[in-house]
C-alpha cells in the first residue's frame, strides 16, 4: 500500500515527535509544542497508482511543521502536520516508463486517547508533468478510527485522479 503520500515519512515523523513529549512531566495545563522544518530532502521508492503505472524512485525537498498539544492529566494528543515541497520519480525498472517531477502538499493530523478511541487523517495533492509530455493529479485521503482495544473500527483510503 505503499504511494508517493509521504504517509510512512510523515507517520514516522509525527511519531517520533510525540514519543519526544512523553518526557514531559505533568502540568496542570496542556503543553503545545512546534517543530518546524526546511528544505529536507528523502529518497524512496514509490508508486502513483492509481494515476500511473510502475514503480519509481522519488527524491522529495520539503519544508513544513507539526503541532502537538498534549494533556499531561489525560494523556491526549492533538498532532497535525503539514508538509509542501517538490519532487522527481525516475521509473525504477521499467525505462519505457516516463519520469516525473511536481508539487505535492500534504496534511495529516490525529488525536490519540488513551483509553478511548483515537482517529487520523491524511490528505495529499500531487501535482506532475512527465517527460513524455504526460500531466499527473493525484488526491489521496485516508482515515481511521481505532478503538480503545486496537481494533479498527473504520478505515478508507481513496486516492483519485484528476
Amino acid at each position: 500500500m505503499k504511494r508517493l503520500t509521504g504517509s510512512m515519512m510523515g507517520v514516522v515523523f509525527v511519531a517520533i515527535m510525540v514519543a519526544g513529549l512523553m518526557a514531559e512531566p505533568a502540568l496542570a495545563k496542556n503543553i503545545h509544542k512546534h517543530f518546524v522544518f526546511r528544505n529536507e530532502t528523502q529518497t524512496f521508492t514509490g508508486n502513483f497508482k492509481p494515476c500511473a503505472k510502475g514503480r519509481y524512485t522519488i527524491t522529495i525537498t520539503f519544508s513544513g511543521h507539526v503541532n502537538i498539544l498534549k494533556n499531561p492529566d489525560t494523556g491526549k494528543r492533538h498532532v497535525t502536520e503539514t508538509m509542501h515541497g517538490t519532487f522527481v520519480a525516475d521509473p525504477l525498472t521499467d525505462p519505457s516508463l516516463p519520469s516525473f517531477s511536481g508539487s505535492f502538499t500534504q496534511w495529516d493530523g490525529f488525536n490519540l486517547n488513551p483509553g478511548g478511541s483515537s482517529n487520523f487523517t491524511f490528505t495529499i495533492h500531487i501535482h506532475a508533468q512527465g517527460s513524455d509530455g504526460s500531466s499527473l493529479k493525484l488526491h489521496e485521503v485516508v482515515h481511521a478510527v481505532i478503538d480503545s482495544d486496537g481494533n479498527i473500527k473504520i478505515f478508507f483510503d481513496k486516492p483519485t485522479c484528476h
